[in-house]
């Protein structure tokens, strides 16, 4: 969930090997591993004003360039 909106669904087991969303991804590599010692990802940027958002997906302008094409998509629909 990002902005409010459901930026993915998917079984467990398919969110963590196949996520789609940038959003999810990213979450999914600011998780430290046990073990591995490795600079620990952060997400750019600021969370997107919720009385203003852009058009689109709301991620995108945090997405550093990664698209999934969920900018283009309408304000309605979730990825």
């Amino acid at each position: 969930m990002y902005a409010g909106k459901i930026v993915e669904m998917q079984s467990v087991r398919g969110l963590f090997y196949r996520a789609r969303h940038p959003y999810t991804r990213a979450l999914l590599d600011s998780i430290p591993k046990l073990g591995v010692r490795q600079p620990l990802y952060g997400i750019p940027g600021q969370p997107p004003d919720l009385s203003a958002l852009p058009a689109g997906c709301a991620f995108h302008p945090a997405a550093g360039g990664r698209s999934t094409g969920a900018a283009s998509r309408s304000r309605g629909k979730t990825a």
